[in-house]
């Protein structure tokens, strides 16, 4: 189940694990800012860091010359101290299917302190992890 959470959490399809439904959460990434909430994106920031508020998002979407949806946060406060601490929390998926967590190479390193994910569904999946 953990395995399953963590790789695959935002299919369409779902996920059955001894007749229980694994995969509750859904991809807000890949829906129109027009059709979300603030309560949609605070219920996924909470699931995506485990914190309950933030100061602003960015919901991106391109499709030229690569297709990516994104959405980033922009926390409240930063818990870093002094450059000791330095954790990425940004996610890549490939068609809402992880392909590495905690990605430094998305953003530049002076971005670190916020969270987010990046679906890009033309990324070939033959890539190392």
């Amino acid at each position: 189940a953990r395995i399953i959470a963590k790789h695959s959490n935002f299919l369409n399809s779902p996920i059955f694990l001894d007749g229980a439904k694994v995969n509750l959460v859904k991809a807000i990434w890949g829906r129109s800012k027009n059709e979300l909430t603030d309560a949609d994106y605070s219920a996924f920031h909470k699931e995506l860091t485990k914190r309950d508020n933030y100061y602003s998002h960015l919901h991106y979407s391109t499709d030229v010359p690569l297709q990516i949806k994104a959405l980033f946060y922009l926390p409240t406060r930063n818990d870093e101290r002094f450059g000791q601490e330095q954790t990425h929390n940004v996610h890549l998926y490939c068609r809402k299917v992880s392909i590495k967590r905690n990605c430094k190479e998305i953003l530049p390193s002076f971005l670190r302190f916020m969270a987010g994910v990046v679906d890009c569904e033309d990324l070939p999946l033959n890539i190392s992890r």
